[in-house]
């Protein structure tokens, strides 16, 4: 080989060597990984919440203030729809809970002997069914029945309809003349549910539709105006004793007990 060619080809050799020592340490400088970013300190972690904040606060039921006598009228009769206490600010009734009371008075154990004085007073209106067992049996039925749904027309459907309270409002105090006018009288007026006095609509139409609702189940015979209007002045007239009983009963019962 000629020297001249061997010269070229030395030096085309160092200069590709060259080139190559170049390169290659910028292409690996190039490869290498990007340095991993420093980690950073963690942000401080929130503190744990007590049980009290876990627990959302519930929210207290407001209790109503509505509340009813539980004793017995000289410890027989039931005692539910009297407000003993004239001065205590008035709190109205809601329909569940007129209704609920009338039930109370309705099945209370006093209403089955009282349905049997009233079937002895009714049986000059019911002779039809004679003074047999059977018809003892059915005049008893009758006046059960006519108590209940009289019960439940004028303390519980007319007031929710009329928006009157059904309960016996107490007077308690000035002399016997006074507080017995008052108790009568009370079977004509009574408080609506803003706690006006009002003309007492409930019991009289109330009592009367109950009259009239009995004449499905009495004899033919009896089913006359004349002894609908005697159930229903009995039913009056048993609804004013009851007031005046009401109306007594605290005081007969601080006079013994002194409570």
């Amino acid at each position: 080989m000629p020297r001249e060619s061997f010269a070229a080809a030395h030096a085309g050799g160092l200069a590709a060597i060259t080139l190559f020592v170049l390169i290659t340490p910028c292409g690996l400088v190039g490869q290498q990984p990007a340095p991993t970013p420093s980690a950073q300190p963690a942000a401080p972690s929130a503190p744990a919440p007590s049980d009290q904040q876990k627990k959302p606060e519930k929210k207290k039921k407001k209790k109503s203030d509505f509340q009813y006598a539980k004793d017995r009228v000289f410890w027989v009769a039931p005692n539910y729809l009297t407000v003993e206490d004239a001065q205590q600010p008035f709190v109205p009734m809601t329909s569940r809970q007129k209704f609920f009371l009338a039930s109370r008075v309705s099945f209370d154990p006093f209403a089955f002997p009282e349905a049997a004085i009233l079937a002895v007073t009714n049986s000059k209106n019911t002779r039809q069914w004679g003074n047999s067992a059977g018809g003892l049996a059915e005049r008893y039925t009758a006046a059960f029945a006519d108590e209940t749904i009289s019960t439940f027309m004028k303390k519980a459907v007319m007031p929710s309809v009329l928006r009157q309270d059904p309960r016996y409002f107490r007077l308690g105090k000035g002399n016997i003349f006074k507080r017995t006018g008052y108790a009568f009288s009370r079977v004509l007026l009574a408080k609506n549910d803003a706690g006006n006095w009002t003309f007492n609509s409930s019991n009289l139409i109330g009592t009367a539709m109950g009259a009239t609702i009995s004449d499905l189940y009495y004899p033919a015979p009896d089913r006359t105006f004349g002894n609908t209007l005697s159930r229903w002045g009995t039913q009056l007239a048993v609804n004013a004793l009851d007031n005046w009983m009401r109306e007594y009963w605290p005081d007969i019962r601080q006079h013994i007990f002194h409570k």
